[in-house]
C-alpha cells in the first residue's frame, strides 16, 4: 500500500483503515483479480480479524506477489467458506471516495459488487 501512495498508482489498499486497526488483523491473504498492467496485479486482500473479516483491493507488482507464501488447498476451502458467510467490504477512505465515481460512492451493495 505504501509503495502505491507514494507514487500515486492504482488501488492502494486502505492505508488509513489499516493503520487505525492493525492490531485486529491476524492474517491477510491476496487473491489475484486480473493483471493491472504488465508489472502488476489487482488483489482482493483479506484480512482476518479477532472479530471480523475484511476485503478491499490493492495493486501488488509481480515481484512483490510471487514472493508471498501460497496458500494450501485446506486454507483455501475454509477461507471460502469463510468469505461466504462473514467478511466485510470495506469502503473507499473519504480522500478516495470523493474522487470515485459514483457507483462506487453509493450505498454498500453498490461499493459490494464494485469491488468484487
Amino acid at each position: 500500500m505504501q509503495k502505491n501512495t507514494t507514487t500515486g498508482r492504482g488501488a492502494n489498499g486502505r492505508p488509513q483503515w489499516l493503520a487505525e486497526n492493525a492490531g485486529s488483523v491476524r492474517r491477510v491473504v491476496l487473491f489475484a483479480q486480473n493483471f493491472k498492467s504488465r508489472d502488476f496485479l489487482r488483489c482482493d486482500a483479506v484480512l482476518f480479524g479477532s472479530a471480523h473479516d475484511w476485503m478491499f483491493s490493492v495493486d501488488v507488482t509481480l515481484a512483490d506477489f510471487d514472493e508471498l507464501p501460497d496458500m494450501s488447498v485446506q486454507d483455501s476451502l475454509l477461507l471460502l467458506r469463510d468469505f461466504l458467510l462473514n467478511i466485510h467490504v470495506l469502503p473507499l477512505d473519504d480522500d478516495l471516495s470523493r474522487s470515485a465515481p459514483p457507483s462506487l460512492s453509493g450505498d454498500t451493495e453498490s461499493r459490494r459488487a464494485a469491488d468484487l
